[in-house]
Formats: structure tokens, C-alpha cells, sequence
């Protein structure tokens, strides 16, 4: 889904049918960084909370960031949310 709206044809910026404006922007995602979350760890590292949303499903992250590299954390006892998070 998010590769077809990605990959379309546009005609000056605007999609053909109404239809597929729809599908476009159900297949967004949107990346939020809550400010407030910033942090440093105990071990020096920066730390902030992240939430993806997709398709009207949002999964929270934490996210590390490292010397070179950056990590995402999630945690959740809940399967169908691990899940989704795997898939994000």
C-alpha cells in the first residue's frame, strides 16, 4: 500500500481521482517526536520517545541515540502491538 501511493503518478501535484487521494493519504505515515521526552540515560546516551503512525495505528518507541547508530525500543506485553510494531 505505502509503495503504490509513493510510487504514483501525479498530474501537477494532484492524483487523478478523488479515490486514490483517499488511499494516499490512509497510506501516510507521520513520525512524531514528543520534545518534552528528551532525555539523557544513565549511561550518557540521549534518549526521546518517538511515535510512528500508520493507517490510523500508532506504536511508541524509545529511541537511542548512539555515537554511530540509532536505536528503537519497544516494549509491550501486548502481541497484537509487538506485532504492529515489528511491521512499522
Amino acid at each position: 500500500m505505502r509503495f503504490l501511493a509513493v510510487t504514483a503518478p501525479s498530474a501537477g501535484g494532484e492524483y487523478l481521482s478523488d479515490k486514490f487521494d483517499e488511499f494516499v493519504k490512509e497510506a501516510q505515515v507521520e513520525v512524531r517526536l514528543d520534545k518534552d521526552s528528551i532525555r539523557l540515560t544513565k549511561k550518557g546516551l540521549v534518549a526521546a520517545d518517538l511515535t510512528i503512525s500508520e493507517t490510523g495505528a500508532a506504536v511508541k518507541y524509545n529511541i537511542y541515540l548512539r555515537e554511530k547508530e540509532i536505536e528503537l525500543r519497544f516494549h509491550s506485553s501486548n502481541r497484537n502491538h509487538a506485532e504492529l510494531a515489528a511491521f512499522s
